[in-house]
């Protein structure tokens, strides 16, 4: 009962911090790296062993990735190549090694599951196992039985983002609103944010094409990327360095995490699920019409305005409790599979 409450008292600290929908960057470049992070001191603190072979492993990879921290990102970058850092020899390796095919890099992110589905199982993603569950799978055994090189090494890089992924549960949802991507916000915006969304609605119900930068956390899947999860920018020293300790402090004293590094990523995406499906009053039943019309903008356009401040408060708080706690399990689970993955690796 002790690490119980010492793992609560944790996550409450985080929580009361940091728990704030603000100028915050996507569940992307520095949530990712946050939990590469906790990786990392798990790693550093736990087992140098293995820190030692992830650095090795790192070393002279052709991405331009300069630190352990920064991989947990990358997969991200190649879906667009929006990064100014990326040379063409670059682009020119991702595409000889298979990852622009087809656009089959957006598919590796999700699983995107048949609506009213309970459980997540290794069927559910298809032929090739084109999804975030079979990714995890394939680079895991890359990572832990290929004889070449590079092949660790991008297996360890997209590895370290698969994992981010399969923590933000709606990126364990359902196909029928491309998970919760298709789910817009109308609350709280501001006279100029109405503006741009009735604009994009528009276009969207006569089909045009959609060229339109949306509102921060615009959509449902938005709001669990940018808005639930608040980590200050690293320019802003004092709060940056006090997130760093309070992710040293749950990544090095084991007990904290002991009951997180446990089961396997299907036992995790089956988590993210769980939330995802939430029986109370949240995603698995926005799509009854009750709640549907509060937050889904239909193709025709149509909207309403939510009233209910309170359903939307609680939503963030429902939501931001797992999220932070979502956040320090994907580090510590990420340090385990590369624990399993590199403990006979020479």
């Amino acid at each position: 009962m002790m690490f119980v409450a010492q793992y609560r008292n944790i996550a409450l600290v985080i929580s009361a911090v940091f728990l704030i929908c603000g100028d915050a960057q996507a569940w992307s470049r520095l949530h990712h790296k946050s939990i590469c992070m906790i990786a990392e001191y798990d790693l550093k603190e736990n087992k140098p062993v293995i820190w030692n072979k992830v650095e090795a492993l790192l070393k002279g990879n052709p991405w331009g990735i300069n630190s352990f921290q920064d991989i947990c990102f990358f997969a991200d970058e190649l879906v667009t190549f929006s990064d100014d850092r990326f040379t063409p020899s670059m682009k020119q390796l991702a595409a000889d090694r298979g990852y622009l095919q087809d656009n089959r890099m957006e598919e590796w992110h999700y699983i995107a599951l048949p609506y009213g589905v309970e459980e997540v199982t290794g069927e559910h993603c298809g032929k090739g196992d084109r999804c975030l569950l079979g990714m995890i799978d394939q680079h895991f055994s890359q990572l832990k039985n290929a004889k070449e090189h590079w092949q660790r090494q991008d297996a360890m890089v997209f590895l370290a983002h698969w994992i981010g992924d399969l923590h933000q549960p709606l990126h364990v949802a359902f196909a029928r609103d491309r998970n919760g991507r298709d789910i817009y916000r109308n609350w709280f915006l501001n006279d100029e944010d109405r503006k741009v969304m009735a604009e994009f609605h528009k276009a969207r119900a006569e089909g045009e094409a959609l060229d339109i930068k949306l509102p921060d956390c615009a959509t449902i899947h938005d709001i669990w990327d940018k808005c639930i999860v608040y980590i200050p920018d690293p320019s802003m020293k004092p709060e940056w360095n006090r997130w760093i300790k309070l992710l040293k402090t749950y990544a090095t004293t084991y007990t904290y995490g002991e009951q997180d590094r446990r089961g396997s990523p299907l036992d995790w995406a089956n988590s993210s699920l769980e939330i995802t499906r939430q029986d109370s009053k949240y995603y698995s039943r926005f799509h009854d019409s009750a709640l549907l019309e509060l937050w889904y903008q239909d193709k025709y356009g149509n909207t309403t305005e939510i009233q209910d401040r309170g359903f939307v408060l609680g939503y963030k708080q429902f939501s931001g409790s797992y999220g932070i706690q979502n956040l320090m399990k994907a580090g510590l689970r990420l340090s385990m599979l590369l624990e399993q993955a590199l403990s006979g690796a020479e």
